[in-house]
């Protein structure tokens, strides 16, 4: 689990100790799961196409 944690960038660690703290930003924290997921699968299909 502290290996998986360090890798983790610091914003997102934020994130998680903000969620924890707060019920409500459930919402923000997955729509930034999203966005981040949307950008790797983007950066995965360019690297397809070239």
């Amino acid at each position: 689990m502290l290996g998986v944690w360090g890798k983790r960038p610091i914003l997102e660690t934020a994130v998680a100790k903000t969620f924890r703290r707060n019920r409500q930003t459930d919402l923000t924290f997955m729509l930034m799961v999203l966005l981040r997921s949307l950008k790797i699968k983007r950066a995965l299909s360019e690297l397809q196409v070239s």
